[in-house]
């Protein structure tokens, strides 16, 4: 795995300042039908290798049946890397019959069995439909962190969350990285964005970013913004002076540079 995780695609791994990064943990969030589990997916092919594989877990939002059939008719999908540095898991049954307890076992058993690279749990905000209470869903939060964090690999959660549940879901507290993708109608159209919601430790481009699915995989149109000055903009301590002495006597030497002055009056 390389320092940072990659897409594949250039123009995304540009706005997240060179890629997600790695042995941690990141959060993809949007709505149905938004392509969280595509961009997921694309992040599996391009980082999975034999020595160190990807691991995905479904969980009860969607069958791990219908994710790979659907996954194949990407171009990136590779059939040759299954079994050999792409392993798919259903955690749904798991969690259905032992709970949140049976699944950070299985997870635990896969991190010792595969050693990956990176894991894949999809929809991670199924999860907490299984937790009694928010207490519960703390503690198992705080127990899977951990056993992910004593291992150097990279996790992506993928969850059907809105906007408000970043301030009230302790998963975004955890997650070193938040990517929100989000599908908004506008007249008879419908475009998509990528906004960088938190990315720890690093710089990345602010504000919102076109994309599209295709088969390729998401594809990404970063919004056209000035270049940062690299030299420091110094501001002169010497007022200015509006030419009227009795004026400049009046405002104290003059007006400050750099300042915005307003003159109101009435026409004439």
């Amino acid at each position: 795995m390389s320092p940072r995780l990659l897409s594949g695609h250039e123009p995304l791994d540009t706005v997240l300042g060179g890629g997600l990064p790695a042995n941690a943990i990141s959060l993809i969030m949007g709505r149905p039908g938004s392509g969280k589990t595509i961009l997921a997916q694309q992040y599996v092919f391009q980082n999975a290798t034999p020595k160190r594989p990807v691991v995905y877990f479904s969980t009860v939002s969607e069958p791990l049946e219908k994710i790979v059939r659907f996954g194949q008719k990407l171009n990136f999908f590779d059939r040759t890397a299954i079994g050999t540095s792409v392993f798919y898991e259903d955690l749904g049954g798991t969690v259905n019959q032992h709970g949140l307890t049976g699944a950070t076992e299985q997870i635990s058993a896969a991190i010792k069995e595969r050693r990956p690279g990176l894991i894949v749990i999809d929809s991670f905000k199924a999860l907490h439909a299984f937790a009694d209470d928010s207490a519960q869903f703390r503690r198992f939060l705080h127990e899977l962190a951990g056993r992910l964090s004593a291992f150097p690999t990279a996790s992506i959660w993928v969850g059907e969350y809105e906007d408000a549940e970043i301030s009230s879901s302790a998963e975004f507290a955890v997650a070193d990285a938040i990517l929100e993708l989000t599908t908004a109608r506008s007249g008879l159209r419908a475009g998509r964005t990528l906004e960088v919601r938190k990315l720890r430790g690093s710089g990345f481009w602010s504000g919102v970013h076109a994309y599209r699915i295709s088969a390729d995989g998401l594809r990404l149109f970063p919004r056209l913004a000035d270049a940062p000055l690299e030299e420091d903009y110094q501001q002169s301590g010497v007022r200015a002076s509006s030419g009227i002495p009795a004026l400049d006597e009046m405002l104290a030497d003059g007006y400050w540079p750099g300042a915005s002055t307003l003159l109101a009056g009435p026409t004439g």
